[in-house]
């Protein structure tokens, strides 16, 4: 008797994954594991699927990209309206035209061209921004006149929530790959704690507690099996649009 379908471990989303694997602990252990002659197997496994639910269950395991979107978005709006204050100053011509335009030649400086510099160059650029206009006396002085001191403190705020979630958004990434890695460690320890089992199936007299817990990883395999291709129809409807029905045959 062998395992069916083990391809399907590999198409498992990461918690269907780690509930099959905690599934295939739970039938050695009801079925006297610690006599199957399997110790080892099993114990390396099941530390190797505490380990990857340690990095799955972390909070950083979470996508933050659309936070950070909002927050490269926000940072974006911010510099928008500061350049089209100080344009209007400008345009009005009044006395505060010569601050307003020190200020603007600096904004240019750093922020000219915005929309075409990538997420650490603007970031990079709005410290430079601040940084200039909160030191050089002749800027602090500007900035002061025409009022813009609270207009800077947000923008500086909206540019440190960005750099906190493009942070966190790094350290996910280093997570995913490390859970990519522990995934395939423990497939490589269940791979070879089911080649075992079949062994022990073919060169075991008393083979029942063997064949037993490979009839329920079929089961499940079985399962799984019948969600993958539920999920494979979903998306021939989404492609399909218009398509009435779809037939889902289970392999």
């Amino acid at each position: 008797m062998k395992v069916n379908n083990i391809s399907t471990v590999n198409k498992l989303k990461n918690g269907e994954f780690l509930t099959l694997m905690n599934n295939v602990i739970a039938f050695y252990d009801r079925n006297n594991a610690s006599n199957l002659n399997l110790g080892k197997r099993l114990a390396d496994l099941q530390l190797a699927i505490v380990d990857m639910e340690e990095v799955f269950q972390s909070p950083l395991g979470n996508d933050v990209t659309p936070e950070l979107s909002a927050a490269d978005s926000k940072r974006g709006k911010m510099m928008r309206a500061l350049k089209l204050v100080l344009d209007s100053i400008l345009l009005r011509g009044v006395e505060t035209a010569k601050p307003a335009s020190s200020l603007l030649n600096n904004y240019l400086l750093h922020g000219g061209a915005w929309t075409k510099l990538s997420a650490p160059h603007k970031t990079s650029s709005i410290d430079a921004l601040r940084k200039d206009w909160m030191e050089k006396p002749n800027l602090t002085q500007a900035m002061t006149t025409l009022g813009l001191n609270e207009w800077m403190t947000i923008l500086e705020q909206h540019n440190n929530d960005y750099k906190e979630l493009y942070l966190l958004k790094e350290e996910s990434a280093r997570q995913n790959t490390n859970i990519r890695l522990k995934r395939a460690n423990i497939k490589k320890l269940f791979d070879e704690l089911v080649a075992d089992t079949e062994a022990h199936i073919r060169l075991t007299e008393d083979n029942a507690s063997y064949i037993e817990i490979i009839k329920k990883i079929n089961t499940m395999m079985r399962s799984y099996r019948f969600i993958l291709n539920g999920r494979q129809g979903d998306r021939k409807k989404e492609t399909a649009g218009d398509m009435d029905s779809v037939i889902l045959t289970e392999s």
